[in-house]
């Protein structure tokens, strides 16, 4: 290895140890024969041994400059070159080589390659590529610091150099010695560098930095000199990601078993870290349980359910007054400090239910508070928790209330003779706008069955709505028949399913809402019934996001596709300019939906928490659902909107998932 000292920083007398007007020499210790410009001098054109490159300063014994290739050039094709195709086995300068010396003494540039020794086995790069010359070089091995011939300069090396094409290169420093230089010494003062200010870059816990720091030897003489700083690295349990930021990588799911329709609210501690709170449905089993994590992968179910309540399976789950069966896809909110929201979907009924009756389209949204997360929520000094979702009953009237978005009372069927959207029946998600300061309610309904218009024929199944809440108490329906009501998902929309279907190369894969657990065309009363479900609302920049399930349940073809739009009001799904797409693909017979948009622990990165299904399993009865978590990852289309589509996944084929921390 040949060591190549070049210069770096001279704020001081600063020069360059040379031996050619280009900056870049041999060191002491490389073969004197290896640049040889005559018969007398390592490095020489005259005859004073001096440095001399001719008019152009170049390394020369010719009139232009160039290599010679005389009888005795060091760079030469005859009998006595170093760099020789000839019998020696040093570099080739034949046709193919960098370094050729043919009748022009010129520089030849191969065909295959930098340095090649033809048949003798030299240093060839041919067609197949160069390995990196730099791999496994530390330069760390400077020349040794010495006084130069004034008797009065002392030149002073860099403990550490820089790798360039195979060669280390070192920066130096010279300056005057008070008295004199003596056995690369000053006399009088001897140097003794100090830094005087740290390194002036700041590395992540993933990537190290390079800067230059300040330093003052004692003696009157300052220099800046280059340094550099390792990562900070991650914290235990946690590794560098593809993006060089610390992540939590794991393979989904995150919580094993059956844990359907997750709901995860994001918190702040006092250190100001995220913390998670997850809720799922829990069917006839028991009390809705809570998990909590900080990183959306590790999570620890808290020893008290939501209500903390006992309850035998396949019984209903009694609380204060009323008693619930079918307790599906619950979600805890925030809504001021120290003031939390449950709401559940579920069946309510006057008395307790040994066991409960199965589901029969005929269950509402119910809601209780806590001071905290982590409940207990509807307490015994709460007797009228937990309360069926609609406008305050002591502030709004009978007639307004019944006319507007609500939940029934207790466990009944069909549309109560109105319109159906004002019924609401499951799947709730509680939204509040950061950006206009207004509350949300998304939530699915039922239409009639069987059907009792034309329309309902054409258009049979579950829909979704979404709905304003009262600004001053945002565990109701505004009171108003003015509310915002708006119509965001019907099952059979035509437009919608090819939207989706072209939004990418796989995207028309899998993709239905009307099919059953077996991949059949899904009918009841004779009509065609279709499903959108699982609402989650977020907003990112000037874009609220609406994320929807689609199909059946237990369906092949479960999965979650996106609408976006700049207000809540436009995510109407009649409105052709709300961007449009699809999200969670189902392939390889597993399936992925209904579950929660949450910011993740760094507080930039979105992440879907999902549940997901075996299909193949579920056709044989055992239709359990785990829990996973997705990056939602957002895209630029190039049509002047930004990075504002979400990218379509398949997470069955990718399962492996790291979580930005």
């Amino acid at each position: 290895m040949r060591i190549i000292v070049q210069f770096f920083v001279v704020p001081f007398f600063l020069s360059l140890w040379t031996i050619s007007c280009t900056g870049t020499v041999f060191s002491e210790e490389a073969d004197a024969n290896s640049v040889d410009a005559s018969q007398d001098s390592d490095l020489d054109t005259g005859q004073d041994g001096e440095v001399d490159g001719g008019e152009n300063c170049d390394l020369d014994t010719g009139q232009d400059g160039g290599v010679d290739a005389g009888e005795d050039a060091g760079t030469d094709a005859g009998e006595d070159s170093d760099l020789d195709a000839g019998q020696d086995g040093s570099a080739d300068a034949g046709e193919d080589s960098d370094l050729d010396a043919g009748q022009d003494g010129g520089t030849d540039v191969g065909v295959d390659s930098d340095l090649d020794a033809g048949l003798d086995g030299g240093t060839d790069a041919g067609d197949d590529g160069e390995a990196n010359p730099c791999d496994g070089v530390v330069c760390n091995s400077p020349p040794a610091d010495r006084c130069l011939d004034d008797g009065i300069t002392l030149r002073q090396f860099e403990q550490t150099g820089t790798c360039l094409d195979g060669d280390c290169e070192y920066g130096y420093s010279d300056y005057t010695c008070p008295e004199a230089c003596v056995s690369a010494q000053c006399q009088g003062c001897n140097p003794q560098w100090q830094d005087t200010t740290s390194c002036n870059c700041t590395p992540t816990q993933c990537v190290g930095c390079s800067g230059t720091k300040h330093q003052q030897d004692g003696c009157g003489n300052e220099r800046d000199v280059s340094c550099q700083l390792d990562p900070i690295a991650c914290p235990n349990g946690q590794v560098c990601g593809q993006n060089n930021e610390c992540v939590v990588r794991t393979t989904n799911p995150v919580i094993a078993g059956d844990g359907p329709d997750p709901h995860v609210l994001r918190e702040t501690d006092a250190q100001g870290n995220a913390v998670y709170f997850l809720v799922h449905t829990v069917h006839n089993s028991g009390d809705i349980p809570i998990y909590t994590s900080t990183d959306l992968v590790h999570w620890t179910l808290l020893p008290s359910g939501a209500f903390n309540k006992s309850r035998t399976p396949g019984n209903s789950l009694d609380i204060n007054d009323g008693h619930f069966c079918s307790v599906w896809a619950p979600h805890i909110n925030r809504i001021s400090n120290g003031v939390y929201l449950l709401g559940f979907s579920a069946s309510r009924f006057a008395s307790a239910q040994t066991p409960c009756p199965g589901y029969n389209d005929d269950g509402g949204v119910y809601l209780a508070s806590s001071s905290s997360p982590s409940g207990p929520f509807a307490m015994v000094d709460h007797p009228w928790e937990p309360f069926p979702s609609g406008a305050n009953p002591n502030i709004c009237s009978s007639d307004t209330r019944l006319n507007i978005p609500h939940s029934v009372d207790y466990s009944s069927t069909n549309c109560q003779g109105g319109f159906c959207h004002h019924i609401v029946r499951l799947d709730s998600d509680v939204f509040h706008d950061p950006l206009t300061g207004r509350w949300w309610m998304a939530y699915s309904w039922f239409t009639n069955s069987p059907p009792v218009v034309s329309w309902e024929e054409e258009n049979h199944g579950e829909h979704m709505h979404i709905t304003e809440l009262d600004g001053n108490d945002p565990f109701a329906v505004k009171c108003d028949t003015n509310v915002p009501q708006i119509f965001a998902a019907n099952p059979h929309d035509s437009d919608t399913l090819a939207r989706l279907a072209a939004y990418c190369a796989r995207c028309g894969e899998m993709l239905s809402f009307t099919k059953g657990r077996y991949g059949e065309e899904f009918t009841r009363d004779g009509f065609s019934w279709g499903v959108t479900e699982g609402a989650s609302l977020f907003r990112r920049g000037d874009w609220v996001y609406l994320l929807i399930s689609g199909s059946l349940w237990d369906s092949p073809y479960y999965h979650v596709y996106w609408v976006a739009a700049h207000s809540v009001e436009e995510l109407v799904y009649t409105n052709s300019n709300r961007l449009v797409g699809r999200y969670l693909i189902p392939s390889q017979q597993q399936a992925f939906g209904h579950g929660t948009a949450v910011l993740g622990p760094d507080g930039v990165h979105w992440y879907f928490v999902h549940h997901h299904l075996d299909s193949s399993a579920c056709v044989n009865g055992d239709c359990s659902r785990d829990v996973w978590v997705s990056p939602i990852e957002f895209e630029d289309h190039g049509d002047g909107l930004g990075d504002v589509y979400i990218k379509a996944r398949f997470p069955a084929e990718s399962p492996q998932v790291e979580v930005i921390q």
